[in-house]
């Protein structure tokens, strides 16, 4: 660790604890600007070798730790002339013999918090030593932060952490263009891994981060060597109130010690040439050994699934590397199986188009996303992201459908393609098919309007459409499909709280109108409303639609895969039906699925759909475990894992999505934590 001194005559010097400049290495660092002045107050200097005071929460950011030295409270200062600056929180922190004096234990779920007062942003260096009690290749599935820092608007942040599923490094910034949660090495994103790395047990290590803004340069040094730099822009143009130091904001914590921080405003940039860079992709990870030895449904008898919307994933919710994509789909798929997980459910479907590389759809390659237009859309949604490329630079490296097959399969978990069927349009332009075809959308009572990207399966060249995609997607070796009625499309209603009137006031197109007729001998669209004739259209749309998974029962048979079918309580009951029916009844008497996979809590009585089938379809649940914060997706993941654990009725659930368990990267407490729990 580099610390400064400051002599009476104003002299300044470098004396060198642990960050030496040693001449073996071949660092020459540049010259370092500083102020002659007593005490820098843009400098954070913590070495944790006395106890902190009993602090919590709203602690003055200008308060100094008076009691440092007297054993008292604080984080002590080394220097008696730097400046003194107090946490704002201090939670569950202990202390144990550190690389110099005491140290600071970091482990779930202590919180350590400092103030952002001063702090320079354009040009800055963090150091640190730090210490794990196991080997680092233990963590290896779990995130370990050691610095962070988040504006409230997720955009500005700094951070320096162990990526999970790697034992690789990450010192990452953004400035207010950086949207999305995570790190992303493109674009909008500052940031550089390291090689991976090697860490025996009890080792301490030293990490020095250091950007300036004026070159444009950050680098990453480990153990005084230089294992990462990156040049760019993106530095944070505003600050929130504090730094979190060993965890990312109440988690992914560092499990380990940290000891001798020091926050100063000095780029130690050196000219030395990198030690490893990681050019070359990876060596292939080995396959993923369940935290318990076996997946939850060999323990459980129950599957645990995961849903993975990749477009999330893709565009800023993951760390995903664009420079190796295929290594990182193996990471997601190791991580599943790690921490449990039977089936992976893949969502091919990017709202009008497709992440992978069919020849049937419209694959999610940039040149759609550039045809997009808000114009006509009559109240769409819409929210294209800003980084959508990353999507198609991702198609372009590699077929993600492709890649989780492989990857999965090699982890010992089974893929599902999720297709949702009646979401053809919202980031991208309608597919091509019903650019071509508007007429195939559902259309109003008057004819004169459409609901964009909602196919009417009426039509047999809209099933044929759709079939022609499920025969694609069987090719790829997978375990079955997984059809969903889950839409971003702009149903009528939706702004205003939804209701039912796409199912009622939408979907009078030329085929249904005729078959209305053939049946009832009137016209679907003279009906009254409420009426036993406008219940009988909605069900006849329903009609259609199993017709359709008649077809596509055909082609998942043929192939020896499995059909499985997402519905909702208001789809499957004609008088409450919003957006569409969904005659699950039928379905389940006539074994036209392998599954069926209801939303709402995992806990739900399934029992109805059980008779019906006489036990010969699987049942199973759709759980959303969304949260902006590590403790709401852990609450809810916890809640909604000891429902389906609890539930006589259920042969597993889905949990929606994987974003919510990566970003927060709270796998290991809501999965494991409450497998233990329940055991």
């Amino acid at each position: 660790m580099t610390v400064l001194n400051v002599n009476k005559q104003g002299a300044v010097a470098m004396r060198n604890a642990g960050f030496s400049l040693r001449a073996a290495a071949g660092l020459a660092f540049l010259a370092i600007l500083a102020t002659c002045a007593a005490a820098d107050p843009r400098i954070l200097k913590c070495a944790f070798d006395g106890d902190f005071e009993s602090r919590s929460e709203d602690l003055s950011a200008a308060r100094s730790c008076r009691a440092a030295r007297g054993g008292g409270g604080g984080s002590r200062i080394d220097s008696k002339d730097a400046s003194e600056i107090a946490p704002v929180t201090v939670q569950g922190i202990e202390f144990i013999t550190g690389h110099q004096g005491q140290a600071a234990l970091i482990q779930r779920p202590a919180v350590l918090t400092y103030p952002t007062t001063s702090f320079n942003r354009e040009q800055f260096t963090i150091s640190f030593w730090v210490r794990h009690e196991k080997p680092l290749e233990d963590y290896f599935f779990q995130q370990l932060t050691y610095f962070y820092h988040e504006t409230p608007d997720l955009k500005n942040r700094i951070g320096i952490l162990k990526r999970s599923g790697t034992n690789n490094f990450v010192f990452f910034f953004s400035d207010d263009q950086g949207r999305a949660k995570g790190v992303n090495f493109a674009d909008d994103w500052f940031a550089m891994a390291t090689a991976p790395q090697s860490w025996a047990a009890g080792s301490w290590h030293h990490v020095l981060c250091t950007a300036d803004k004026t070159r444009g340069l950050a680098q990453f040094f480990i153990d005084d060597q230089k294992v990462a730099e990156a040049r760019g822009t993106q530095f944070p143009a505003k600050l929130g109130e504090v730094f979190w130091i060993g965890t990312q904001q109440g988690h992914s914590w560092m499990r380990g010690a940290i000891d001798e921080l020091v926050i100063e405003p000095i780029a130690h940039l050196t000219d030395a040439p990198l030690v490893s860079r990681p050019e070359k992709p990876a060596a292939p990870l080995p396959v993923a050994k369940p935290v318990m030895g076996k997946s939850v449904g060999q323990l459980t008898g129950k599957d645990l699934a995961i849903n993975l919307d990749f477009f999330d994933i893709c565009i800023g919710t993951d760390c995903w590397d664009l420079r190796h994509c295929d290594e990182e789909m193996d990471r997601l798929m190791a991580m599943c199986a790690h921490f449990g997980f039977d089936r992976v459910y893949f969502r091919v479907s990017v709202c009008g188009a497709e992440c992978y590389h069919t020849k049937v759809m419209t694959p999610a390659f940039e040149e759609i996303f550039k045809a997009y237009t808000e114009e006509g859309l009559d109240g769409c949604c819409c929210n294209i992201p800003s980084r959508h490329a990353r999507m198609a630079a991702v198609m372009r490296a590699i077929d993600p459908l492709e890649a989780c097959v492989r990857h999965a399969h090699k982890h010992g978990m089974r893929v599902y393609p999720e297709v949702t069927i009646f979401d053809s349009l919202y980031y991208a332009p309608p597919t091509e098919f019903f650019q071509q075809h508007p007429e195939y959308t559902w259309v109003s009572r008057d004819g004169k309007k459409h609901i964009p990207g909602v196919p009417c399966y009426a039509y047999p060249e809209v099933r044929e459409y759709r079939v022609a995609q499920m025969k694609e997607l069987c090719a790829y070796g997978i375990d079955g499909l997984k059809l969903c009625p889950r839409s971003h499309s702009p149903w009528p209603g939706r702004k205003s709280g939804g209701g039912n009137e796409g199912s009622r006031g939408y979907g009078f197109n030329e085929p249904v109108v005729k078959e209305y007729l053939r049946r009832y001998g009137k016209d679907p669209r003279q009906v009254q409303s409420d009426s036993l004739d406008e219940l009988r259209f909605v069900q006849l749309k329903g009609d259609f639609l199993t017709q359709f998974l008649r077809e596509v029962q055909q082609v998942t048979k043929a192939a020896d895969q499995k059909l499985t079918l997402v519905i909702a309580p208001k789809m499957v009951d004609v008088v409450s039906a919003d957006w569409m029916y969904i005659d699950a009844d039928t379905l389940a008497r006539e074994r036209i699925v392998d599954e069926l996979c209801v939303m709402g809590s995992a806990g739900a009585n399934l029992n109805h759909w059980r008779l019906l089938a006489d036990g010969q379809i699987r049942l199973t649940t759709w759980a959303g475990i969304h949260g902006t914060t590590y403790e709401q997706c852990l609450r809810l993941m916890r809640q909604q894992f000891r429902a389906m654990l609890g539930n006589p009725t259920s042969d597993g659930s889905t949990y929606h999505e994987m974003a919510n368990l990566i970003y927060p990267d709270c796998w290991e407490e809501a999965i494991l934590d409450t497998l233990k729990e329940s055991r």
